[in-house]
């Protein structure tokens, strides 16, 4: 019984002493402390990512740059296109003999071709010759241009070779000058020679 009454006391003395301790104590080491109120998120300063298809602006007092010229392009030259870098003249083309005159008056015509390029005329004639046994042939090459605008046209041999009325063979002397009107009229292109003598033609290709 003793023994009861002596826990008892010993247990008001504490709680005695316990809550004038507590009560001496400060108020913010009693009350549990209030939840600190978050931070404000600082403002992010609005970041441009540079541009991938600009450059870097230059410093201010850097000197302007040089424009940019064009680049040059050389003009590729076309051989199998010689339209594309000039007007054709009028009277190139591949021809055939027509007919043939000899002062004036018609003569067998043969056969017979002539070419006419930028540049160059190539001819080539086989017709009956003074003797039936002996074909009169001739084949030419020239370079040519015109010497006026009334059909006037010069050609420089540049080789040739033909036979006369005996069959003998002539070589003809390259750089001889010819002087020949070209006439078009009515689909024949006419080829003026000395004495009255003229070649129609009539265009193949």
């Amino acid at each position: 019984m003793a023994t009861k009454f002596v826990c008892a006391a010993l247990l008001a003395a504490l709680c005695g002493v316990g809550s004038t301790a507590l009560s001496s104590l400060p108020t913010c080491l009693v009350q549990d402390p209030k939840p600190a109120a978050p931070a404000a998120p600082q403002e992010q300063k609005a970041q441009h990512p540079q541009s991938k298809d600009r450059p870097a602006p230059p410093p201010a007092d850097a000197p302007p740059l040089k424009p940019i010229e064009e680049p040059y392009i050389e003009p590729v030259q076309r051989g199998d296109l010689p339209e594309r870098y000039g007007a054709r003249d009028p009277i190139e083309g591949l021809y055939s003999v027509r007919a043939r005159f000899i002062a004036g008056q018609p003569v067998p015509e043969g056969k017979g071709y002539m070419v006419i390029g930028r540049r160059h005329i190539m001819v080539h004639f086989e017709a009956p010759g003074p003797n039936p046994r002996i074909p009169s042939m001739r084949a030419q090459v020239f370079t040519w241009s015109r010497a006026d605008n009334a059909g006037m046209v010069r050609m420089v041999g540049l080789v040739g070779h033909g036979n006369e009325a005996d069959g003998d063979w002539v070589i003809e002397e390259p750089g001889t000058v010819q002087m020949r009107r070209f006439e078009a009229r009515q689909g024949v292109l006419r080829v003026h020679q000395d004495g009255g003598s003229w070649i129609d033609f009539v265009r193949v290709e």
